[in-house]
């Protein structure tokens, strides 16, 4: 049997079981709507009996009824039911209405309860057993469907009202005086509001169940064709959608071939590619400690470059000191060629003082001579003065020489200062510029430090990465041999399909 026959056996099937299940259904609710309408139709014979109830009642209030001649009648008659008196009492007008419409409709009418005047009116065992039910909730009414006798029972309790005081009242207020009503029964001095009996009608289901059994007919009558017509069509669209799941098969088999030629090609490319980023990683791996090598000699040429700065400093420091010293030994050059100058000048003045006392004395031992021996002690004087005066002459002739060197020493002193200043100012500009180079060259080297840091950072990352990447490369490989499994499970599938669809 092929897919299409199976389908559609099914599909059909599924409709009548449907069909059947909904005519079930139906006549579940047709018989369900039967009995509601049974029951309402009970509520409102009841309800009707007991609005003639209330009507009678009125006639009476208002003394309709010619009481003396009822009860003259009914007092020469020995069956008071036959009394044109006791069908004036509400509830027996009530009832009597309420049989004659069970009669036309066909129920059972019955007046149960426990302690009635008429035993007949004596409730048997499922009476009472409903009486009891509706005395212990205090039901307003009660309905009950027994499915083993197929009939339905409505029950309305009789509550005692005003007027039924006449005849189950208070004895003291017997119309007879006797404590007995109207028709001779004593009084049972009941309270208004009090539960006295109940009318009760039951029914057949038997013309409910007739009125389902036809309708159910009609609805089949219709329902057939219909499920015929809905079964054609069931069979000409799966005759179309088996053609269609046919070639559905074919694309799905030719589907499952490329995506597992293609999986062995992704997993293959995924191998290599893992291959490669291990590869790649291992490179970064070396790179990475290179680069760490790398750093730390930075980190260290970026240290000693700070030392050398450090240093520098220290020098240009020293250097600076130099040429202050320098030039103060420049400044105390120049005043000792200014003393030697004045040295000099003091010399020839002592040399021309020397040369004019000398002068002085010779004059002086001159007249001595010429005064005798009166000018023995002056030309002494004279002699003495003489000689210190050569003796200064020679003096400052003796230090002029030396004064002279002094000053051509102190002038080649002062040259050579200017010389060293000239120097000790080069090497403190040098100094600075070497300083300048090793702050350059240890502001690079920091810089160095960070792009190493940062290359360094940027190789970890990549090396990461590259894992992440050979990790993923794996993980896709093996999801491709599982798509590759899957693909060939698919294609084991689409060949059953297949087989199933062809037959």
């Amino acid at each position: 049997m092929t897919f299409k026959t199976q389908l559609t056996t099914i599909s059909i099937a599924a409709v009548l079981v449907s069909t059947a299940i909904g005519l079930l259904v139906e006549r579940s609710i047709m018989r369900q709507q039967g009995i509601e309408m049974m029951r309402d139709t009970m509520a409102t014979a009841v309800s009707g009996a007991e609005n003639t109830r209330e009507a009678v009642a009125q006639m009476r209030r208002l003394h309709m009824f010619d009481e003396a001649a009822l009860r003259s009648e009914a007092a020469g008659v020995s069956d008071y039911r036959s009394t044109s008196l006791y069908r004036t009492v509400p509830v027996v007008a009530a009832w009597e209405t309420l049989r004659k419409m069970a009669d036309k409709e066909g129920y059972t009418f019955r007046i149960p309860t426990r302690h009635p005047r008429n035993q007949a009116n004596q409730p048997n065992a499922d009476e009472d057993r409903i009486l009891q039910v509706m005395e212990r909730n205090n039901l307003p009414d009660y309905f009950e469907v027994n499915e083993k006798t197929n009939e339905v029972v409505y029950v309305r309790p009789v509550v005692l009202s005003q007027d039924c005081m006449l005849c189950h009242g208070d004895p003291a207020t017997s119309p007879t005086h006797n404590g007995k009503d109207m028709v001779g029964f004593t009084m049972e001095n009941w309270k208004p509001g009090d539960r006295h009996g109940a009318f009760l009608l039951r029914g057949k289901l038997d013309k409910v169940d007739s009125e389902v059994s036809h309708g159910m007919l009609m609805a089949l009558l219709w329902v057939l064709p219909i499920a015929m017509a809905i079964g054609a069509g069931i069979y000409f669209l799966l005759s179309r959608m088996c053609g269609k799941l046919l070639e559905l098969v074919h694309t799905l088999s030719d589907s499952a071939d490329q995506v597992r030629s293609a999986t062995n090609e992704i997993a293959q490319s995924n191998q290599t590619l893992a291959s490669g980023a291990s590869q790649q990683a291992s490179s970064l791996s070396q790179a990475a400690g290179i680069s760490e090598v790398v750093a730390e000699k930075t980190q260290s040429n970026a240290a000693d470059a700070r030392d050398a700065a450090s240093e520098m400093e220290r020098v240009d420091e020293q250097v600076r000191r130099s040429s202050t010293a320098l030039i103060e030994m420049n400044r105390s050059m120049a005043d000792i060629q200014e003393a030697s100058r004045k040295i000099g000048a003091f010399n020839k003045v002592i040399d021309e003082i020397a040369f004019q006392t000398n002068i002085l004395a010779l004059n002086a031992t001159v007249e001595a001579a010429r005064a005798g021996d009166a000018g023995v002690g002056f030309a002494v004087v004279a002699d003495e003065v003489r000689n210190l005066a050569q003796r200064s002459a020679e003096a400052a002739h003796n230090a002029a020489p030396l004064v002279a060197d002094s000053i051509a020493k102190a002038n080649a002193g002062s040259l050579k200062l200017d010389t060293i200043s000239r120097l000790v100012e080069s090497i403190t500009e040098n100094t600075a510029k070497a300083r300048a180079m090793v702050d350059r060259v240890s502001n690079g080297s920091d810089e160095q430090t960070r792009g190493i840091g940062t290359i360094n950072q940027s190789i970890h990352e990549m090396q990461r990465v590259t894992q992440n990447n050979a990790a993923s490369s794996e993980q896709t490989a093996a999801a491709s041999e599982e798509l590759s499994a899957q693909a060939e499970l698919l294609g084991g599938v689409a060949t059953d399909l297949r087989t199933i669809v062809e037959g």
